[in-house]
């Protein structure tokens, strides 16, 4: 299991599952993303440039996208 699996595994329901559901929707709609573990949470890359990760606080889940302004082209509903 890698360090982004272990991450999101540790959390309590329901944020598990929240986090769980957010990661296969950004692998699905996005295959070619790689998935890796930076700044203590799981985060994703394409093409070796950061495009999103997920954080969990007390009582919420982010997905951020730290260069969100970049993503184009990507219909994620």
């Amino acid at each position: 299991m890698n360090p982004a699996e272990e991450y999101i595994l540790a959390k309590p329901e329901p944020w598990r599952s929240m986090l769980m559901e957010l990661q296969a929707v950004i692998k699905r709609t996005v295959p070619e993303v790689e998935e890796g573990y930076k700044w203590h949470l799981p985060f994703y890359s394409l093409k070796g440039k950061m495009f999103c990760f997920l954080n969990f606080r007390k009582t919420f889940v982010d997905v951020v996208f730290p260069k969100g302004i970049l993503v184009q082209g990507l219909m994620m509903f």
